[in-house]
Formats: structure tokens, C-alpha cells, sequence
């Protein structure tokens, strides 16, 4: 009853008279047992956090302590990207068993995150304040982190500022966010660069006593004491 590659089995026969005869032994091989069949990553590129980030292939292999193997289940291809496939397989030995392999789970996330970063207060004045935001995004993994550089507002012009993300599978991915800096007003800026001052050289305007108010206009001249 038990399991063997080679049982040889002998038996004879007797007649009548007491004569006996052999029979050619006879040899018996028996395998009931199912063979262990598992399932592994034979090709790909690992990332970060279990997530492999190119194309993966995984193989069933097996053995069958008896009969041996005779066959496994094909090479498994994921080329897509997935959050959790599960892949299975099993393979026959030479009795005719079959064994099934656990399942093996492969996440796969060769896609790099999207971008479209953005400057908030665009244009933004001279010397201003403005703030420049990745927008990140990613489908598969998910966003593990996204940043933009400083800005720079002390020049007027037109400006760039890099942004970069990664995704949870470790993709990395960059763009940029154009912004303007604004010259200062042109009147405020001429004004500045001019001294205030009064005009002395005697009233052109008659100047009334209190409690009566005084108006004055541009170009008139007002007494400097």
C-alpha cells in the first residue's frame, strides 16, 4: 500500500502432483503522491516597497520525490501595470499527479507620475510672495512625495522653477512651472527716484485766515516756513 519506484512481486503455482513453477517476477512501480510545485519571480526589476517597476516574468518549478516531474505549468508574463496580480501554477509528474503552486502575488508600477506644476499669484510683482505647486499624480502606486524649487521674484522677467515627484514604486518624474515677475510701476517708479520737496519763493495763491480751509491744487505754490 505503501509508495515505491520498484516492487518486484514473485508468485508460483502447484499442481496436483506437487509440482511447482515459478512466474517471472513481475515489477510494480506506485506513486500517489502529488509533486510540490512553486512559483517565483525569475525576471524583473524590483523597486521600492514590494513593487516591481519593468516588465516581470515568473516561472513554476516543481519536483516529485518518486516519478518525478513531467511537466510545469509556462512562464507567466505581466507587462501591465496592476496593483496585485495573482499569478498561479502547478506541475505533473510521471505518474500522472498534479501539485498547484501557492499563489504569488506581483504588483507592478513602471509608470512615473504626472505633473502639471503650477505658480499660485502668477505673475507675481517684484520682490512679491508666490507659491509653486507640483500637482503630482499617480494611478497605480500612488505619490510617495513631490516638491518644487524656491522662486525667485528680486528680478522682473520671465522665470522657471523645476518641480520632481516619486511614486510609492520608486518612478521618478520632473517639469516645470513657468512664472512672470512684474516690473514695478512705472509711476511709482519714478516717484521714487525723485525727491520730495516744497517750492519756496513767495505766495502765487492767496492764503486765507482760519477757521476758512485752503484749497490747493497741482502747480500751485504754498508758503515754506
Amino acid at each position: 500500500n505503501a509508495d515505491s519506484v520498484d516492487t518486484s512481486l514473485v508468485g508460483n503455482c502447484t499442481d496436483n502432483a506437487g509440482n511447482s513453477s515459478n512466474a517471472a517476477p513481475l515489477s510494480i512501480k506506485r506513486d500517489t503522491t502529488p509533486p510540490t510545485a512553486s512559483l517565483a519571480v525569475t525576471a524583473g526589476t524590483l523597486g521600492d516597497n514590494g513593487w516591481y517597476v519593468s516588465d516581470v516574468t515568473a516561472a513554476t518549478s516543481g519536483a516529485g520525490a518518486l516519478s518525478g516531474i513531467a511537466s510545469c505549468s509556462p512562464d507567466l508574463t505581466i507587462d501591465s501595470d496592476t496593483t496585485e496580480a495573482s499569478l498561479a501554477g502547478s506541475c505533473t509528474d510521471n505518474a500522472g499527479n498534479n501539485g498547484n503552486a501557492a499563489p504569488l502575488a506581483v504588483k507592478r508600477d513602471a509608470t512615473p507620475p504626472t505633473l502639471t506644476p503650477v505658480v499660485t499669484r502668477n505673475p507675481v510683482s517684484l520682490n512679491g510672495i508666490a507659491v509653486a505647486n507640483a500637482n503630482a499624480a499617480d494611478t497605480v502606486s500612488g505619490v510617495a512625495s513631490a516638491s518644487c524649487g524656491a522662486l525667485a521674484t528680486n528680478t522682473a522677467g520671465d522665470r522657471s522653477v523645476p518641480c520632481t515627484a516619486t511614486d510609492l514604486a520608486g518612478n521618478a518624474a520632473s517639469a516645470a512651472a513657468n512664472y512672470t515677475v512684474s516690473p514695478a510701476p512705472a509711476d511709482l517708479a519714478s516717484v521714487a527716484d525723485k525727491p520730495i520737496g516744497f517750492a519756496a519763493g513767495g505766495f502765487s495763491v492767496t492764503v486765507a485766515n482760519p477757521p476758512q480751509l485752503n484749497r490747493v491744487k497741482a502747480g500751485d505754490r504754498m508758503p515754506f516756513i
